[in-house]
């Protein structure tokens, strides 16, 4: 079995036909579609932050860490995270994300669903990516501030709940995909100072709050990276731009087996998240040729058996007219998958 799911985000402006799309090329694992372009409270380092502490006005990417307002600000904040930890619905509501930061969201959350549809599909930014990119009044990352580090952590976590939560209320099993593309700066001379362990722990803290509302927890890192870190969190699923750097993969055959040993499932980001000449066939070759090379470094081959096909990474840095073809050719190829 195969079928396509889309990463996210879309180049498209208006919410409907963003959902056209998904449900035409992902019909049975259906996401809701992230759109930067509709408004910049849809930008993935803005669109979860509402609720956060201490953060400032603007597109979300400030928070002022002065004790003045930094110290009220977490009293708050710490009330209503052990409240919904201990599932006050109205205190983990005051984490809801709402439609102006997420269009597309909530037209899933209203719309009919067609029958074709077997599973929901969120997401959301992770801590580490958020962190780096949220910064205070001194252009200090967030992540490195360590009252509002854990904030962060603990405030996305109830975001990612409630969406868990909201997506399986339509009744269907529901996955909540952690994007995390900042993972790629581990190992980089410029982020010497990340600490691998703690990266672990703060996505793991995310998907145990996924875990919590019923639903399945995926990480998502586009780029280099260092595949061993998501493989060695709790998530259920990992997504990897293989397209590019089928090395995520290659370089940590014992750990890619171990995740897949425990039940963890691979996303394929194998189509990439641009035009290019490639084709189902072209695809369904390097497609092969990654798993037979893994098979090769002692992973089970049953294991490595598609499931999901996806893009990359996002599409939305492409033009609007250019999201429909490579979807299109993400479902043409998990169809010519799912019939060989």
């Amino acid at each position: 079995m195969a079928r396509s799911m889309a990463v996210g985000s879309l180049p498209q402006k208006d919410p409907h036909e963003a959902w056209e799309l998904f449900l035409r090329y992902t019909p049975e694992t259906l996401a809701w579609p992230q759109l930067p372009r509709r408004d910049p409270r849809e930008d993935m380092f803005a669109q979860f932050t509402e609720g956060l502490p201490a953060l400032l006005p603007g597109p979300g990417r400030r928070a002022d860490t002065s004790w003045e307002a930094l110290g009220p600000a977490l009293e708050d904040f710490y009330e209503r995270y052990l409240a919904a930890q201990a599932d006050d619905e109205v205190a983990l509501d005051s984490f809801r994300i709402s439609r102006e930061h997420a269009a597309g969201l909530h037209l899933l959350l209203d719309s009919p669903l067609p029958s074709t549809v077997t599973e929901l599909k969120g997401q959301i930014t992770g801590p580490l990516s958020l962190g780096l990119a949220l910064q205070d009044q001194e252009s200090r990352a967030a992540y490195y501030h360590e009252g509002l580090h854990d904030a962060l952590v603990k405030g996305l976590a109830m975001k990612a709940r409630w969406q868990a939560k909201q997506l399986s209320e339509r009744g269907l099993p529901t996955i909540v995909f952690v994007d995390e593309p900042s993972l790629a700066y581990y190992g980089a001379a410029a982020f010497a100072t990340l600490d691998g362990p703690r990266i672990v722990r703060d996505l793991d803290e995310v998907v145990e709050a996924i875990h919590a509302a019923g639903a399945r927890a995926g990480i998502h890192c586009c780029a280099n990276t260092d595949g061993s870190l998501a493989m060695t969190t709790a998530a259920d699923l990992l997504h990897f731009d293989v397209y590019d750097y089928p090395e995520n993969l290659l370089l940590y055959p014992k750990e890619l087996e171990a995740f897949l040993a425990r039940g963890g499932t691979i996303s394929w980001g194998v189509v990439p998240n641009r035009l290019t000449e490639d084709d189902p066939t072209t695809l369904a070759r390097r497609l092969a040729e990654l798993r037979e090379h893994l098979a090769r470094l002692g992973v089970p081959s049953p294991a490595l058996q598609p499931v999901y096909i996806s893009t990359s990474c996002g599409l939305g840095s492409l033009r609007e007219e250019e999201a429909a073809p490579v979807l299109a050719l993400a479902q043409e190829l998990a169809r010519s998958l799912e019939e060989a």
